[in-house]
């Protein structure tokens, strides 16, 4: 065994880790589609170079070792990353699926080789203290956008509300609400220096600051949860002054959030006045700026996608869909109420549930795994940090009682939000709970489980430096992916300047398993179709049709395919692609092309009930009251016809009188 080159390699694997829990919540890099991919990116390389340096540090010491405290949690986490990558074998929409499995592979990739490698407690303490500085630096960023002294071109991406480095308002309260009971703990610390303690608690003020900044409700529950577990752990163990006044603090932050929540208000939504979320603590009843009506939508929306995500469970209960597929495999399953209520239900990637995804992508096994798995890190965890406290032992002791109430806010922002879809956030609760399993089994840690490599040195060295050269292949696979959003960017910015053919050529070099390489080639469909010259509509209708066996959730597909058959003159095609987008998404265009292609095909009952449904979908209209006499004419029944004409005409008078507000 080559000691030196094992320790080069033990400290390279312990401070992977770090660099991710300082790199991830601020990376960001403008000149891609998507800024955040970025995180993405560095999540999966770090992924790859962690497990290729713990196969190299095993061959290296001629050994595999274990401790033997870890070996429960280690097998469950294996078992739960074997059948993630097995999900594959089934997953109908492969293609698709690949980004965001990759996503899962690389978190649960980094939590093993967290947990079996050289991992301690002052690994978590640095591990703790690299995670709040990336957090306070975000967090101060992300209250300069709310003072609007943002000089980057994505300010006002979402409003007022502030998102600092993160993807949205929503995840940067999620991983502030986690970073709060964090920083307090290491506060806590009697034996770090009283500037270290003051920079700890000023980045806890900082992360609670900016997660008022981004203005969302439930992150301001998550604030509470955490806050609530810090001071419950601490309160019912610690006898130290300070930890006790922190937690004091705490549970009386938690009361107020409660309290606020609880308090009836007049007006839900007036609270916050118009101009943004930003302008208003997040403690309001309505999260929404455009008042109770929108935020009703919005509750009935997520309890609509709750239900397509049960059915998928119903369908697939065993296995799920495949890691990744939530997104493709939806749009079969999304209630009708759903298109009512949100404008991209068919875009819906998350089912704004962790559990309900897990159960939907990898089935009631996968689900199973995965909740044995937060057992084995939270039941052991309080169990720990109870004791450290109880013995007086407040370092230690803060610092796992922080770990558990920020994996407590993680979990809990899981159960309501798509916060965990964030690498940043994803990897916070991996790195979050390994440390917090680390702490719980760190007695008895020197006993080692050995596997020993029956092979001489110098064949090891080899097959060393061998996994060393694959973790460095591997990366080229997440550089690709950086290479493909490029070329989405300028496929976008060429069609926006009225480049369709250089657009087209970019776009169609962004393969389906880039994370929008669906979209791009949707996008390159349209481009075509719109461009109507010869054979472009035959060109468009196979893309289209390529895309609905590889995506079939791509936001109007079935419109989309039938104006392009419609154009070839292919009623029957045009009528079941219209049937089928009239079940998926039904809107407006759907069915006025329906009642043209169904007269076309001198079918007027088919056409008679396009229009009622019309009807049904806006009420208000007076154009489609007329269409719907129109077909009733054409049955002969012009009594009827006429009745729908006068209603028409209601309609516009009482829209006239301003009685009703118009809506067309």
């Amino acid at each position: 065994m080559n000691a030196p080159s094992v320790a080069r390699l033990d400290r390279l694997q312990a401070a992977l880790p770090w660099l991710c829990a300082a790199g991830l919540p601020l990376a960001f890099y403008l000149k891609a589609y998507d800024p955040a991919l970025i995180k993405d990116i560095t999540l999966q390389a770090a992924a790859w170079i962690a497990l290729g340096v713990w196969l190299a540090r095993a061959l290296e010491a001629g050994r595999f070792e274990l401790p033997a405290r870890r070996v429960a949690i280690a097998a469950v986490g294996a078992a739960l990353l074997v059948w993630t990558a097995l999900s594959f074998a089934w997953n109908p929409y492969p293609a698709v699926s690949l980004f965001p499995a990759l996503r899962q592979i690389a978190l649960l990739t980094l939590f093993l080789t967290s947990l079996v490698g050289p991992a301690s407690t002052g690994w978590t303490l640095a591990l703790a203290d690299w995670s709040l500085a990336a957090v306070g630096v975000a967090a101060a960023y992300a209250l300069l956008q709310r003072l609007g002294l943002d000089p980057l071109p994505w300010k006002d991406a979402f409003g007022s509300a502030a998102f600092g480095t993160l993807d949205s308002p929503a995840r940067l309260a999620a991983l502030c609400a986690a970073a709060w009971p964090l920083a307090m703990g290491r506060a806590c610390d009697p034996e770090a220096g009283l500037g270290r303690r003051v920079l700890a608690g000023a980045t806890g003020l900082l992360a609670a600051k900016a997660l008022w900044a981004s203005g969302s409700i439930v992150g301001a529950g998550l604030l509470a949860v955490g806050s609530a577990a810090f001071a419950a752990l601490a309160l019912s163990s610690s006898r130290d002054v300070r930890v006790r006044k922190i937690a004091l603090a705490q549970a009386a932050i938690a009361a107020a959030i409660c309290i606020s929540a609880i308090s009836p208000h007049p007006n839900p939504g007036a609270s916050l006045p118009q101009g943004g979320r930003g302008s208003g603590a997040p403690v309001v009843i309505a999260e929404s700026a455009f008042g109770a009506e929108h935020w009703l939508q919005a509750k009935r929306a997520l309890a609509a996608s709750w239900l397509g995500a049960v059915d998928m469970v119903r369908m697939r209960p065993v296995g799920g869909f495949g890691a990744g597929s939530f997104a493709a495999a939806f749009p079969d399953f999304r209630p009708p109420e759903l298109a009512r209520w949100t404008a991209s239900a068919a875009q819906l990637a998350h089912p704004r549930s962790e559990p309900l995804r897990i159960a939907a992508e990898l089935g009631l096994v996968g689900l199973g795994l995965a909740l044995a798995l937060a057992l084995l890190v939270l039941v052991p965890g309080w169990r720990d940090a109870r004791r450290r406290l109880a013995r007086g032992d407040a370092r230690s002791g803060a610092l796992a009682a922080g770990l558990w109430a920020g994996c407590a806010a993680l979990l809990a922002a899981g159960l309501v939000t798509d916060a965990l879809a964030s690498p940043a956030a994803g990897f916070w609760l991996a790195a979050l709970s390994a440390g917090l399993a680390v702490l719980a089994r760190e007695e008895g840690s020197s006993v080692v489980h050995v596997l020993p490599i029956p092979a001489p040195p110098a064949p090891r060295r080899w097959l060393a430096r061998f996994a060393g050269g694959l973790a460095a292949a591997a990366i080229l696979m997440p550089a690709s992916f950086l290479v493909w959003d490029l070329r989405l960017n300028a496929g976008v910015l060429q069609a926006r300047r009225g480049e369709p053919a250089k657009a087209i050529e970019q776009l169609g070099r962004v393969r389906l398993c880039h994370e929008r390489g669906a979209a791009a080639h949707y996008l390159a469909a349209r481009l075509i179709a719109r461009r109507n010259g010869p054979g472009d509509a035959e060109t468009a209708l196979r893309l289209y049709r390529s895309l609905a066996e590889a995506d079939p959730g791509l936001p109007q597909l079935a419109l989309r395919t039938a104006e392009a058959q419609i154009h070839l003159l292919d009623w029957k095609g045009a009528e079941e692609s219209l049937q089928l987008a009239a079940r998926k998404e039904p809107s407006v265009d759907v069915f006025e092309h329906l009642v043209e292609v169904e007269w076309i095909l001198k079918d007027p009952e088919k056409a008679r009930q396009a229009a009622l449904a019309l009807v049904r979908l806006e009420p208000n209209a007076p154009e489609h009251w007329r269409l719907l006499a129109q077909t009733y004419r054409r049955l002969d029944r012009r009594a009827v016809a006429k009745l729908m004409n006068r209603h028409a005409a209601k309609i516009v008078d009482t829209a006239q009188s301003e009685s009703l507000p118009p809506a067309y």
